[in-house]
């Protein structure tokens, strides 16, 4: 998937009133402000309350949903672009969002989402650095994941200051 790809996602996405933040390699991505690898998917957050929308305009732009996975799973078109789709629901007693994914579910912060970055010359929302630095602990890293580790670790704000 190319940046044109995604800023055509996203764009649409805006245009149809669905709140996402872009997550995953491309909010690697975006936090730098630049392409620095090929990416497979795309990651994108999306509200629960929105789940329905998103997928109606990922299918107004030829993604199909994959048999097996939830509402909020994956998506793939004709050229095998893929766009993976994860939920965020408010915990209001917590002040914060469950972020549910394939692999899991995990809790982020009100400030975790207050990323913004650049793709393609297109501003989006993004996780933190601090938060993308959080999901890849865990796990055996892969070559890819190290690439994007060392991305965010020269981008994350000195403490004190305010993350981006």
């Amino acid at each position: 998937m190319r940046s044109a790809d995604v800023v055509r996602v996203v764009t649409s996405m805006n245009e149809a009133d669905v709140d996402v933040w872009v997550d995953g390699g491309w909010g690697v991505d975006a936090l730098v402000g630049s392409e620095t690898r090929g990416h497979k998917d795309l990651d994108l957050l999306v509200a629960a309350a929105d789940v329905e929308r998103a997928a109606v305009v990922l299918a107004g732009r030829g993604f199909r949903h994959r048999a097996g996975t939830s509402p909020a799973g994956l998506y793939c078109d004709d050229a095998d672009r893929r766009v993976d789709l994860s939920v965020l629901t408010p915990e209001s007693d917590r002040g914060g969002y469950r972020h549910e994914t394939s692999s899991g579910t995990t809790r982020l912060a009100v400030e975790d989402l207050s990323g913004q970055g650049t793709i393609g010359g297109l501003g989006v929302r993004c996780l933190t650095a601090s938060a993308q630095l959080r999901a890849h602990v865990g796990y055996e890293t892969s070559e890819k994941d190290e690439h994007d580790l060392r991305l965010l670790r020269d981008h994350e704000p000195a403490p004190g200051s305010r993350d981006t």
